[in-house]
């Protein structure tokens, strides 16, 4: 007689588990949802075009490498943001990144490459990319021949050139090197026609003096190449004029 009694225990309790789930869904689903929210993030565009140069008051040393760097012309509307800027080669790569924040009323903006980084060799520089905030924005490149020495001197391992103006006129040049460390066959010389203030499209050649031994191989933007073929010692004369006939033809941005 006691089979009957457990079978409806057993029933009654599958009936009680059963309740406390449904009950939980009844519950949750007179929950009261409110209504939808929509949260959008943007970052506007508040500036176009920006134009980048090295430091002011900060020229670049010796070798021609600086890591400080300031982009003019920034929009107000872009205080707080950053601005990176891509400092690009002739045939492309990447040189190296500075970067910097806006401050408040925009204007200037002093960037620097990481410590971490190579320091930018400026006579490379072609062009630059920048962004600001996260927007893409135009950018100009400006290289004021006061940024950099008179006179560079690059090789595979390294070299230095001491010299001092003898003369220094529109068209007229006159350097004396007093000294040329580690150069080897392949080192050159690079002449700042910006710093010589020979600004415009012009002719240039070179007068060699008694113990030089170099030539004019090319022009490329601001700088004159001059190939060391031995110790770079002595006086020599760059002269600039539109009708020389035979020199190395300059053309300056």
């Amino acid at each position: 007689m006691t089979r009957p009694h457990g079978l409806l225990a057993g029933m009654l309790a599958a009936l009680l588990a059963l309740a406390v789930p449904l009950s939980s869904v009844a519950s949750a689903a007179s929950l009261a949802l409110g209504p939808a929210v929509l949260t959008a993030v943007s970052d506007q565009r508040c500036d176009d075009a920006i134009e980048v140069r090295p430091r002011s008051g900060r020229p670049a040393s010796a070798s021609g490498t600086t890591r400080l760097f300031e982009a003019r012309g920034v929009a107000s509307a872009c205080a707080g943001r950053d601005v990176v800027v891509t400092l690009v080669g002739a045939s492309g790569e990447p040189l190296g990144a500075a970067r910097g924040a806006v401050p408040p009323g925009g204007g200037t903006v002093s960037l620097a490459v990481a410590e971490a980084d190579a320091a930018v060799f400026l006579p490379g520089v072609r062009s630059v990319a920048a962004l600001v905030g996260t927007w893409g924005v135009g950018a100009v490149w400006q290289l004021p021949g006061n940024a950099l020495p008179v006179v560079l001197c690059v090789a595979p391992v390294g070299c230095s050139v001491s010299y001092e103006v003898l003369a220094d006129t529109e068209d007229l040049a006159r350097l004396r090197v007093t000294q040329g460390v580690h150069f080897v066959r392949s080192s050159t010389v690079l002449v700042n026609l910006g710093a010589l203030q020979i600004d415009e499209a012009r002719r240039v050649t070179l007068t060699e003096g008694v113990f030089t031994s170099a030539r004019i191989t090319s022009c490329d933007g601001r700088f004159v190449l001059v190939d060391v073929s031995s110790f770079l010692v002595g006086t020599f004369t760059l002269t600039a004029d539109s009708s020389l006939t035979g020199a190395v033809q300059c053309t300056l941005p």
